[in-house]
């Protein structure tokens, strides 16, 4: 989500400057980022089936694609709104909410000590 945030600043004046869109196409790219938000709840059920160890590899090829997809569609807007979309439900599903409990191996709810 962080990422999104980051990114968000330059691809709204991309879309303005370099597009020439309206200030309002950066409103529809928030909108295309919530779309993928709610659907990456979908992945969950893939997650459960495989795991989140087997998951999590997957998860962070998908994010770096999408990454480099946003530099390689930058030309089009649809293509843009697109890859935001596919980008926020690969961000956003548990695999990568949940990668440093599952990479340690930490039972959901036990306590963490990060000393």
């Amino acid at each position: 989500m962080i990422g999104f945030h980051g990114t968000y600043g330059y691809l709204g004046d991309h879309l303005h400057v370099g597009l020439g869109r309206p200030v309002s196409a950066g409103g529809l790219a928030a909108l295309a980022y919530g779309v993928g938000f709610g659907a990456a709840a979908f992945l969950d059920r893939a997650i459960d089936r495989f795991g989140a160890r087997r998951a999590l590899p997957a998860a962070f090829v998908a994010v770096a694609a999408t990454n480099a997809s946003l530099a390689a569609t930058s030309a089009s807007y649809a293509a843009l709104l697109a890859i935001v979309v596919v980008w926020d439900s690969s961000i956003t599903s548990r695999s990568t909410r949940s990668s440093c409990a599952s990479a340690r191996s930490i039972r959901p709810g036990a306590a963490r000590s990060w000393a």
